[in-house]
């Protein structure tokens, strides 16, 4: 065999393994692998040259058929991390509507790429090999295997089967009721900052002023990630509407943001203060709009304060140190916090204030100003200082609204929730050990101490907020949350994570009642 073919042959299956490794996880990015698969794939074919050329035969078209049908899932599988079997079927029941593929730009480009690799692959080395049409014929079941939704129902046949659904789980928030006084409340998002870093024996002191906050209130140590809250706009609904993000039709993680109504028919924690009178603000240092998250809090009552809006806050230098790319650093974003509770406490009716944190971002996070040898915020793969940046600038936050309440609503309680929107999403952090690991920070502040261990979710920190708060009584529920106050079980305690995300993944009936469209 001439040394040219050889040298084709192995470029063209390399080609094919990088694609194919790449169609197998639609939940990584691949434009790495991608690229290199599509570059094999060109060196093999121009190495080849006519030999890879030869004209198409009839046995060539199962291979294209089964790349064709494999082209939109993937792009879905991509869009959703895996793929849902549930998007379709809630799409196609709602007739299409608000169907578009904005948005997957990206997922469309690597889909016809990788696929295109793959099958190309498999056509040359038919080619240059001369092997005959069974080679079509194994590439064409290896395309039809790597398909998404035929791994997805070969994983259904072996695995046992369990609930199809939710739905009856779901119980509005109840039982409500005015408390004596109505507390001022203060809601901060610490992006990523899980329970594994106030691990001793895993980050030392890292995260040593947080642990002195979680001494001083009411720890809550077993709260998981269950599908549909494992990112920032699925944390914030889970923990202030107690429901998971499940997809609505093909929009799903973060494209909702063509949306109009966010769950206007899931009762939440501000249509619930609404109806007290709050005053209530949220503030990002980001654009608002991205994923549907300004959607989110107006739908429920929640004025927004983002990039824009705090940009206006601050002077024109302060700003330009605090940008880095299209973001604020968390330092801004507490200073505007600080604005706007004092603005907040001057008037008489009672106020929520949430606070969202974008700092240990990932990899590479986003390490705020003051932290900064030159006084800017610049992006770092330090996780362990971007880390302490944002709890040290969280303490001072929350030191600094104390004495200021204290000073302006002496008779006014101020209660204080720290809660991670979710787990860590940098990869290159050990986890902890088992007492922290895969366990949401969730901390309330201002009446009552000590630790509750209690197996739950993010759905449950909901309706244990409205317990603590005084607008439920004693077993509090609400949606798919049950308050850890309480004895009533969680779906984590019923069911287990492992199974409560198979049922999740797949859930059209709850999926389609938390996408409800209020009929005013």
């Amino acid at each position: 065999m001439p040394l040219t073919t050889v040298f084709s042959a192995g470029a063209l299956t390399m080609a094919f393994a990088l694609a194919a490794w790449v169609l197998a996880r639609p939940h990584k990015k691949p434009y790495t692998l991608g690229m290199l698969s599509a570059l094999c794939l060109l060196i093999g074919l121009a190495n080849a040259l006519g030999a890879a050329w030869a004209p198409v035969d009839w046995h060539v078209l199962p291979l294209i058929v089964a790349a064709i049908v494999l082209i939109p899932v993937w792009i879905i599988a991509r869009g959703f991390g895996r793929v849902d079997l549930m998007a379709i079927a809630i799409h196609t029941g709602l007739g299409m509507k608000g169907g578009t593929l904005k948005g997957y730009e990206n997922e469309i480009y690597s889909s016809l790429v990788v696929v295109s690799v793959a099958a190309l692959s498999i056509w040359g080395l038919h080619n240059v090999l001369s092997t005959g049409p069974w080679l079509l014929w194994v590439g064409t079941a290896a395309l039809v295997a790597l398909n998404p939704v035929v791994r997805h129902l070969a994983m259904r046949l072996v695995q046992p089967k369990v609930r199809s659904s939710l739905l009856d789980e779901y119980r509005e928030p109840a039982p409500l009721q005015r408390p004596d006084t109505l507390p001022d409340v203060v809601v901060i998002y610490v992006e990523g900052v899980d329970r594994r870093f106030l691990d001793t024996t895993t980050f030392g002191d890292l995260a040593e002023p947080l642990a002195r906050l979680e001494s001083q209130g009411l720890s809550f140590t077993g709260v998981r990630q269950i599908a549909g809250t494992g990112w920032s706009l699925a944390g914030m609904v889970a923990t202030l509407s107690g429901v998971p993000v499940l997809p609505n039709g093909l929009r799903g993680k973060n494209k909702l943001g063509g949306i109009e109504d966010f769950m206007g028919t899931v009762a939440s924690l501000g249509d619930v203060l609404d109806t007290h009178g709050y005053a209530m603000d949220y503030i990002v240092g980001a654009d608002p709009r991205f994923a549907g998250i300004d959607v989110y809090y107006r739908t429920h009552k929640i004025g927004v304060i983002g990039l824009a809006e705090q940009i206006a806050m601050h002077p024109p230098e302060d700003v330009e140190a605090a940008r880095i790319d299209r973001i604020l650093d968390d330092q801004m974003t507490f200073d505007s916090g600080r604005l706007r509770q004092a603005a907040l406490a001057e008037g008489e009716a009672p106020y929520l204030l949430v606070v969202e944190t974008v700092g240990p971002h990932g990899r590479t996070g986003y390490l705020s100003r003051r932290a900064t040898p030159d006084g800017k915020g610049v992006k770092s793969r330090d996780a362990h200082a971007v880390v302490r940046s944002l709890i040290d600038e969280t303490v001072a936050f929350i030191d600094d609204i104390r004495a200021r309440q204290d000073r302006v609503r002496p008779d006014r309680p101020l209660r204080i929730v720290v809660m991670s929107d979710h787990l860590s999403h940098n990869v290159n952090l050990p986890r902890g050990a088992e007492a922290f690991a895969a366990r949401n920070t969730v901390l309330f502040l201002g009446d009552g101490t000590g630790q509750v261990a209690r197996e739950g979710s993010m759905v449950d920190v909901y309706p244990t907020l409205l317990e603590w708060l005084g607008f439920a009584g004693p077993g509090a529920v609400a949606n798919m949350g049950r308050s850890l106050l309480s004895p009533t079980q969680t779906l984590v305690e019923t069911y287990g994570v492992a199974q409560v995300d198979r049922i999740l993944t797949s859930d059209a009936a709850l999926a389609a009642r938390l996408w409800t469209e209020r009929k005013d």
